[in-house]
C-alpha cells in the first residue's frame, strides 16, 4: 500500500480526499518505482529514477492536476488536484503518497487575555471604558511602528538624530501591555482603545543604552502640545532631575496629566525616581 506519514497512516482515501478539499484542493504527492516501497529512504536519498518522476508528472497533468511546485531534490510535487482522483492516485503503483498540505502555527494560536488583565480587574472595567479618545505617551526605547498588534499614529525623538522606532524591544513590550489591539493575534492591551504616542528617550555609549532625562523632559513638553493625558515611564534611577521635575509638575498641575513610572523590579527597597515623585503613580513588579 502507498506510504503515508504517521498522521495519515490510518486515513482512508475518502478521508484524505475530504481533507484535501477542505484545504483548497492542494496536495503533496510523492512518487516511487512500481516495485519499491518508498520513493525516498530514511536519510532523504532519492530512490526513484528521474524518468519515472517525469512520467508521473505527465500523468498528473493529463488528469487536470496543476503543479504548483516540482521539487528538485525529492520525487514529489505540490499540486492542486480534483479531490475525486485521490483513490485512483493512491492505487497507482508509481504514487508513493497523497496527502493534504497541512499547516503549522506560531506559538500564539489566537489573541490571549493575559493574567495581568485579570489581576487588575480589566474585564470588569471594559464595559465602562477601554480608554477610547485618551492620548497616552509611552516614553521608552521607542515602539516598533510596523507591529501588527499596535497602532502608533505619532512617534518622535525631540532632541538630536536617532530612530523613532524601537531600538531595544522594551518600548514595544510596554506598549503591548498598555494598548495591544483587540484583534485576533497575540495579546490584548488593558487600555486597547487609547491613542498611543511614542517617544524614543534613549541615548547610548559604546556599551550601554540609557534613558535620557533631557529627552524625557522635552517629550513631556511635546506631549502637552499634542494633548497627551497620560505619560508612561517604565524606567527609573536613584537621582532626581530638576528639569524633569519641572516638566512633570507643569503637566500635572497645569493640565491635569497622569503619570505612571516603574518603582523598580523588586518587592521592596526604595522607590526609584521619577516614580518617587508625589505626582507619579509608582508601579512595582
Amino acid at each position: 500500500s502507498p506510504r503515508r506519514s504517521q498522521s495519515f497512516a490510518s486515513a482512508t482515501p475518502g478521508e484524505i480526499a475530504l481533507m484535501i478539499r477542505t484545504g483548497g484542493n492542494r496536495a503533496l504527492i510523492g512518487f516511487k518505482e512500481a516495485n519499491a516501497t518508498d520513493g525516498v529512504d530514511s536519510y532523504g536519498r532519492v530512490l526513484t529514477r528521474s524518468a519515472t518522476t517525469a512520467g508521473v508528472r505527465d500523468l498528473l497533468r493529463a488528469l487536470g492536476v496543476t503543479l504548483q511546485y516540482e521539487f528538485k531534490n525529492l520525487p514529489a510535487v505540490v499540486a492542486v488536484i480534483p479531490p475525486s482522483i485521490v483513490p485512483a492516485l493512491l492505487a497507482n503503483p508509481n504514487i508513493d503518497y497523497v496527502e493534504p498540505v497541512g499547516i503549522g502555527r506560531t506559538t500564539q494560536l489566537a489573541q490571549d487575555t493575559t493574567w495581568n488583565i485579570r489581576r487588575v480587574q480589566g474585564l470588569q472595567v471594559w464595559p465602562r471604558t477601554r480608554g477610547t479618545g485618551v492620548k497616552v505617551l509611552i516614553m521608552d526605547t521607542g515602539i516598533q511602528l510596523s507591529h501588527p498588534d499596535l497602532s502608533v499614529p505619532v512617534a518622535w525623538r525631540c532632541i538630536g538624530p536617532g530612530s523613532t522606532s524601537d531600538i531595544a524591544g522594551h518600548g514595544t513590550h510596554v506598549a503591548g501591555i498598555a494598548a495591544a489591539l483587540n484583534n485576533t493575534i497575540d495579546v490584548i492591551g488593558l487600555a486597547h482603545g487609547i491613542t498611543v504616542m511614542s517617544a524614543n528617550v534613549t541615548v547610548s555609549d559604546v556599551y550601554n543604552l540609557y534613558i535620557d532625562y533631557a529627552q524625557v523632559a522635552c517629550s513631556i513638553d511635546v506631549g502637552i502640545a499634542n494633548g497627551v493625558f497620560a505619560y508612561n515611564m517604565s524606567f527609573g534611577g536613584g537621582s532626581e532631575n530638576t528639569t524633569l521635575n519641572d516638566a512633570i509638575n507643569a503637566a500635572y498641575y497645569q493640565y491635569g496629566s497622569f503619570f505612571a513610572a516603574s518603582a523598580g523590579n523588586g518587592y521592596s527597597g526604595p522607590v526609584l525616581y521619577p516614580a518617587s515623585r508625589a505626582e507619579v503613580v509608582a508601579v512595582t513588579a
